[in-house]
């Protein structure tokens, strides 16, 4: 690897080309005073600074417990002005006959008191940018073990605990305070789709907002220093002969139409690393953008950045590592061909393409120096990538991982709005990620046939279009994520699951008793038998049935948990509505006079939260359960 590593320039555009690989921000500022090139002349015949839509601000969102910043706001919140004065006052333009730009002018004639008057600008010059090959991170990593204590863990998203999975959340956290994180990115850049161009601004990645885009907001400094402070980078610059370069609307993308293999390509892919960078902003419960996402004027936390002579005080700073990583994007390829008539040079030019990134990935916490990295589905979503590839991406280097003591963390997200995902592909790649991750962490959770079971339910209800079905999600989330707890070894790190969550803990399969004071209800049409058990002073539907391996507590939210006024769903999670003799398809439902109770849908009759038998009709006021 190449690390030119020049001093940080005061005069911004020769900051640009001073170095070719390698750019370092953190610099003893004091020694930047060297004398600035007039471009006065050189400013006035640039071409126009491109136009920022301009921003209106709403009513300011108050904060809540911790400081807050509007979405809309993460550049001016570290430039102390909005990315379009920037722009204008620093002469940002054209640079030459290239698609990305350069800054005319400097900051000021000391970038010491540029930071002295706004001391968060400071952030954008912390930590180090790279770009290395898996060649160059072997030669790197030598034979170094970064702990003996490996782990392999996989976090499944819950829509009703949307933080365990969220990056800007993970990226905050204290407790993951230099960990690496895979950025599902772009080879351009690397920024976020169509940002290294020079007519883009970085508030357009508020428009279309996932991974990538939240990543950068979270980590707003270092994003700022590769749009603005540095010479963009193409991840594939060591195979340029093999892909052809496109422009598309949302900038450029490579054509492996003409693509052939050969073995070594995979260790020419180039990945991108921002080491030590700054979080400045962290979750925020704001989604009022498009499909749920957050929206340009949600607010999200604001973290601190300390400051001292000009510099970030790490100690008391959030500070992570970046991983830049792309995967080919089929979606032209799948439109000119379709889905089933892809190829084979463009499929293995993809498969290749992510098995480079990952292995770069894997390698990536020899050159920070951390163990801890997050791993992302790489291409499976809006590039639709198959997930199998991404497993025969990661699988080969399971030893490697044990070996060498990576403590790894992959988030797993359904999504049925790209045709690539369904249920069944999904399934496959989790019970083979597991598997994989059985072998690192001496567990064999994924060959337990409840897991497996709780699994198709999760799926089915994740990919379901009935509203019904989709409510079981979250509930079926979180007992996984009980479960992929309780099979890592007792030194990982485990999964944050609700305050209110309540394990179903299986029942002995010895005893074919039934547990004392419980009656036995009737069996169900799917051979579940249920009984009501006493819980404080409620009571819930158990599964009592020794076979069982699913669940005890039957509860729609998570297991055992009541609604506010002490009574509980009836609605299961991952068995079918409970179908008690006559008693079926119950639910809860707000009677006419008043509190809420469960409700039989077939009888259409309201019924006792302790005795399914007594039941009343909407024309009277039921007395309260006792």
């Amino acid at each position: 690897m190449k690390n030119l590593n020049a001093p940080l320039l005061v005069v911004l555009t020769s900051l640009l080309f001073a170095c070719e690989h390698t750019y370092s921000s953190s610099r003893d500022l004091s020694a930047l005073s060297s004398s600035l090139t007039s471009l006065a002349d050189y400013a006035v015949k640039v071409k126009p600074v491109a136009p920022i839509t301009p921003i209106t601000t709403p009513p300011v969102i108050p904060a809540t417990a911790k400081q807050s910043i509007i979405r809309a706001d993460f550049f001016k919140d570290i430039v102390n002005m909005d990315e379009q004065k920037f722009r204008q006052d620093y002469g940002w333009h054209q640079d030459g006959s290239n698609d990305w730009g350069a800054l005319a002018h400097t900051p000021a004639l000391n970038l010491n008191t540029w930071i002295n008057e706004y001391p968060r600008r400071a952030a954008i010059f912390q930590g180090e940018f790279s770009t290395y090959t898996p060649k160059d991170l072997n030669q790197l990593m030598g034979t170094t073990v970064l702990t003996r204590q490996p782990y392999f863990r996989i976090i499944i998203h819950n829509p009703e605990n949307p933080e365990q999975t969220d990056i800007r959340a993970l990226q905050a956290d204290p407790s993951l305070k230099f960990a690496n994180f895979q950025l599902a990115s772009t080879l351009f850049g690397p920024l976020e789709g169509g940002m290294y161009r020079w007519k883009a601004s970085l508030g357009g990645m508020l428009e279309r907002p996932v991974q990538g885009e939240e990543a950068s907001i979270s980590a707003a400094p270092a994003t700022i220093f590769r749009k603005y402070f540095m010479k963009p980078r193409y991840l594939l610059s060591n195979l340029k002969d093999k892909f052809i370069i496109g422009q598309g609307k949302f900038g450029p993308y490579i054509d492996a139409s003409n693509y052939y293999t050969e073995d070594k390509d995979m260790d020419e892919i180039s990945i991108g690393i921002h080491k030590n960078i700054v979080v400045s902003s962290g979750y925020g419960l704001g989604n009022s953008g498009p499909n749920g996402r957050p929206g340009r004027y949600d607010s999200q936390e604001r973290l601190m950045i300390d400051v001292k002579n000009d510099k970030v005080d790490v100690g008391n700073t959030q500070i992570i590592h970046q991983i830049f990583t792309s995967a080919y994007d089929l979606g032209r390829a799948y439109k000119k061909y379709g889905q089933n008539n892809l190829p084979i040079n463009i499929s293995d030019a993809a498969q290749m393409i992510l098995s480079g990134m990952y292995k770069g990935a894997l390698g990536a916490p020899f050159a920070t120096k951390s163990p801890v990295i997050f791993l992302t589905m790489l291409g499976a979503g809006a590039f639709l990538n198959d997930p199998m590839w991404i497993y025969g991406a990661i699988e080969p280097h399971k030893d490697f991982i044990k070996e060498r003591g990576l403590q790894i963390t992959l988030i797993y997200r359904p999504d049925p709005r790209k045709a690539t995902r369904n249920p069944d592909k999904d399934s496959e790649f989790l019970i083979n990620m597991l598997e994989m991750a059985d072998t690192i962490n001496k567990n064999n959770l994924a060959r337990d046939p409840g897991f497996k079971n709780i699994l198709k339910k999760y799926l089915d209800a994740s990919y379901s279009t009935d509203p019904i079905i989709q409510k079981t999600q979250g509930p079926l989330a979180a007992e996984l994520n009980y479960r992929i707890n309780n099979a890592l070894p007792s030194y990982a790190p485990k999964i944050k699951l609700k305050s209110t969550f309540v394990p179903t803990t299986p029942l002995d399969k010895s005893n074919t008793t039934v547990p004392q004071g419980l009656d036995i209800i009737q069996n169900l049409n799917n051979g579940h038998k249920l009984a009501w058990k006493p819980v404080g002073n409620d009571a819930v539907l158990i599964n009592i049935d020794p076979s069982n391996s699913l669940y005890n507590y039957i509860a729609p939210g998570y297991p055992g948990q009541s609604l506010p006024n002490g009574l509980y769903y009836w609605k299961s999670q991952g068995l079918d509505l409970p179908q008690i003799g006559n008693h079926k398809n119950m639910l809860v439902k707000n009677h006419p006079k008043g509190k809420t109770y469960i409700y039989n849908s077939g009888q259409k009759k309201y019924v006792d939260s302790h005795h399914p038998n007594i039941t009343w009709d909407a024309s009277s006021h039921p007395k309260d359960p006792k």
